[in-house]
């Protein structure tokens, strides 16, 4: 019962998020291009792409073209479960951006039943090419079964292994939650709401300092770009 309620949640987010980025970007533009994709050769990833989103009655999203490519190559459909189940694959992929980590964050929530399938799914990116250079733009003409097999070959972790990244954005975004959270309550005149207050809006400006300072020590690296032929 709370699942389908959790589940419920985070459809009717996702759907408005998609709605409102479908109204404010120029998607126009974006219908005009997911007709050319159809024309692609048969096999590639414009095309199969095309065909996936026909499939489920779906269109391309403002800001977002190259999301639903991830998801043809991945295997993740489009359910609440399987988008917040590839937040955890694209942050062990070290794609670790504030959409992602919002979006598995919410869903984390939500949806705790998922939570014993993350640890698989954040391996899992671990282990995979890293993907976050993929785009629409410069991936549609190659061949989908070959993008696969170059996403399916194991590598070790270390290759791009941001988990030190992950965890310092984890602690800002925990830090400045709780920050906010607690603000109000700092101007109250009553002491034990200060006090009650105080501490974890300093304990949430330390977590958020950690994540800064660890972000300094562990910069981002640039990953090297996959590319299949025909």
């Amino acid at each position: 019962m709370l699942h389908s309620i959790g589940r419920k949640v985070v459809y009717l987010s996702l759907e408005l998020g998609v709605a409102l980025l479908q109204f404010l970007g120029p998607q126009k533009r974006l219908d005009n291009q997911l007709k050319a994709l159809a024309h692609y050769p048969k096999g590639t990833l414009g095309y199969d792409l095309s065909q996936w989103l026909r499939q489920r009655n779906n269109r391309l999203v403002p800001g977002f073209e190259s999301h639903d490519l991830k998801h043809l190559l991945l295997g993740y459909d489009t359910s609440p479960e399987d988008e917040v189940r590839m937040q955890a694959f694209l942050l062990g992929n070290g794609n670790v951006t504030g959409p992602t980590l919002f979006l598995f964050l919410y869903g984390s929530f939500w949806m705790p039943r998922l939570w014993k399938h993350f640890p698989k799914d954040f391996r899992r990116g671990q282990h995979t090419q890293p993907m976050q250079h993929y785009s629409l733009a410069q991936h549609a003409h190659l061949n989908t079964l070959l993008m696969k097999q170059n996403i399916d070959t194991p590598i070790a972790p270390a290759h791009h292994n941001n988990t030190p990244r992950f965890w310092a954005r984890i602690s800002m975004l925990a830090g400045t939650f709780g920050m906010l959270f607690c603000f109000p309550f700092l101007w109250s005149s009553n002491l034990a709401d200060l006090v009650g207050a105080g501490f974890p809006f300093l304990a949430g400006a330390v977590l958020f300092g950690a994540g800064v300072l660890s972000l300094n020590r562990n910069p981002s690296q640039g990953s090297p770009s996959i590319a299949a032929s025909r």
